[in-house]
């Protein structure tokens, strides 16, 4: 094998590796729910969080709360080392972008 073609079977199979985990991150057990706003509160029942595999109750880590009052939606992450919660509103401060989750990182489309 010349030294072109080692070069050429070496940048494809980056590529292709790439790709394969930006796939698989985009493959996430990421929910979407719709949240109830009450005066500066969005309510999310706790079940939104719930699923079950293999018959054991799991945790999503996040799940993706929309309202048609609010333009962006907000994450909302469950913390697994006491099961409290944490919300991010999925706007960027740098140019106001819509962020977008991908496993458990939140990422701009504008960077």
């Amino acid at each position: 094998m010349d030294r072109s073609t080692f070069l050429k079977t070496c940048g494809l199979a980056c590529l292709g590796s790439a790709y394969v985990v930006s796939f698989l991150e985009s493959c996430g057990t990421t929910k979407h729910v719709s949240g109830v706003l009450q005066g500066s509160d969005i309510l999310v029942p706790l079940s939104a969080f719930e699923y079950e595999r293999k018959q054991e109750k799991r945790f999503h880590r996040a799940v993706i709360v929309q309202n048609e009052q609010l333009k962006d939606p907000i994450c909302v992450s469950r913390l697994p080392e006491d099961g409290t919660f944490a919300a991010l509103l999925m706007q960027c401060t740098h140019q106001g972008a819509q962020l977008q989750l991908f496993g458990d990182k939140l990422q701009c489309p504008a960077h």
